[in-house]
């Protein structure tokens, strides 16, 4: 990762600097992390959102104040594990929600032709098995008529 983020700053200086913080408050900054999403790989993501946002204000970094600079970084990495907490909420609700409204279709009782519901029973049966990505844009675009950039906009793809 430090490769990459290196390779985002322009100057040698502000490369030295993005190095001396990655190693120096990786650590600490993974534990914010940690702290709020209770998941490595997703307090690895935020770890790594942070250094994109200090990058970004790599500016505002007062070097010669190691107490302001680990308190800044802490307070972005902490920002970014909370934006990163509410991305996986509203994921699982909206996964949720399309689930239970998906059960709700099946379990509709309108048996104007009972064969009819069989296979539709059916049908939605195997729609479900080319798994769960899919099937949620494909529920998403035929049963409430979604463009496939809403949808990527709810899903997040």
């Amino acid at each position: 990762m430090l490769s990459f983020l290196l390779s985002l700053v322009d100057t040698p200086q502000e490369q030295l600097l993005i190095e001396k913080l990655y190693k120096q408050y990786k650590q600490d900054m993974y534990r914010t992390a940690f702290a709020i999403l209770k998941k490595k790989t997703d307090a690895e993501d935020a770890v790594a959102d942070a250094f994109m946002r200090i990058i970004k204000n790599i500016a505002k970094i007062d070097a010669d104040n190691p107490s302001r600079t680990k308190a800044f970084m802490l307070i972005i990495t902490k920002n970014a594990a909370i934006t990163k907490y509410g991305k996986i909420k509203k994921e699982y609700e909206t996964t949720k929600s399309i689930y239970e409204l998906s059960e709700d279709i099946i379990d509709e009782d309108i048996d104007i032709n009972p064969l009819s519901h069989v296979n539709t029973k059916h049908i939605f049966n195997l729609v479900k098995t080319i798994g769960d990505d899919f099937y949620d844009i494909m529920f998403l675009k035929y049963n409430y008529g979604y463009t496939l950039s809403e949808i990527s906009d709810i899903i997040g793809l």
